[in-house]
């Protein structure tokens, strides 16, 4: 999947700071916020619960990883950002990779690879510039928008506990682009904070970065705020079937959270599991500040389409599945 052309060489915009909207509250606020075990519990299951169930397969197979989660997300920020009579803006692969690659989530050469299965299981495609036929773009197709309004929904359900009685995301989940492409601009503009969480997981952001990572600690984190942490029974084979994820992934997750000094395993296949304290304050770490992200990133969207109809109304045209 090569260009025929050199990519342009515009390096991605800079974040833009959104002045009409307050700062991001701090880890640390929302850490010790009233609500914050009942948004993480939210958040976690989220990520827990198997998507699968309720759409593609194969889409969400895909999506295991928060570096394919970022580059789906990435794919349809362009997208939305994408105006035919601005060439730095045209979703070349090019751009793909310069925008992608510096969050550290893959290679280049592992990035093509996932964009090559995201065209085979029809999510995107490849389609002539229209401007210059020596460039491809690549443009979501219609399932790929609806897969990221679902996910979107998903992720940001967990702010309906954090600010209880605010209808945080319902647009979302009824369906209303208008917010989507909001957040997908926000994205555009702030794409340094996305890298925050990850960062802030220190020794623990190489098991959440890995495939099914936050899928698979997920539901022992659940269990261990839930009741002990130092003895979460959750067998390898229940969550394997649970997660569609092979006995062996997990337990290799595992053996690597004890290398790390992060967990301990009492008894084999995960009947007596120990999270230690490092790594429940390391996961609040990343929790806290994905809900942080989240909210500050869905009140500027809520203020770009009640002030900026361009943001509302402009859709630019998606591949044909």
């Amino acid at each position: 999947m090569e260009e025929t052309a050199t990519a342009t060489k515009s390096a991605p915009m800079e974040a833009e700071p959104f002045p009409q909207v307050p700062p991001a509250r701090s880890v640390a606020e929302v850490r010790a916020h009233p609500n914050f075990a009942a948004t993480r519990r939210r958040f976690l299951l989220a990520f827990a619960t198997d998507p699968q169930a309720q759409g593609s397969s194969p889409a969400m197979r895909l999506l295991s990883d928060p570096g394919r989660i970022a580059l789906f997300s990435t794919i349809v920020t362009l997208y939305f950002h994408y105006d035919p009579d601005e060439r730095a803006t045209w979703p070349t692969i090019g751009l793909i990779r310069n925008v992608f690659l510096p969050l550290g989530l893959s290679s280049a050469r592992r990035l093509d690879a996932i964009l090559a299965r995201l065209q085979s299981i029809g999510l995107l495609s490849l389609v002539d510039s229209p401007a210059d036929r020596r460039l491809r773009l690549v443009l979501p197709t219609e399932h790929m928008l609806d897969l990221d309004l679902d996910l979107l929904a998903r992720q940001f359900s967990c702010l309906d506990s954090f600010l209880p009685g605010t209808n945080i995301g319902g647009p979302l989940r009824e369906g209303d682009r208008r917010y989507q492409r909001a957040l997908r601009h926000v994205a555009s503009r702030t794409r340094s904070l996305a890298r925050q969480p990850l960062e802030l997981a220190g020794r623990l952001r190489p098991i959440l970065a890995r495939q099914d990572g936050v899928k698979l600690l997920a539901p022992y984190l659940v269990a261990a705020h839930d009741g002990d942490p130092t003895r979460v029974s959750l067998s390898f084979d229940t969550l394997g079937l649970r997660s569609r994820t092979s006995r062996t992934h997990i337990r290799n997750l595992f053996n690597e959270l004890a290398q790390l000094g992060l967990a301990r395993q009492h008894r084999p296949g995960g009947h007596q599991v120990e999270l230690l304290p490092e790594l429940l304050d390391l996961a609040d770490n990343f929790i806290a500040s994905a809900i942080a992200n989240y909210a500050r990133g869905w009140a500027i969207a809520c203020w770009l389409v009640e002030t900026d109809p361009r943001y509302a109304q402009y859709f630019p045209p998606a591949a044909t599945d």
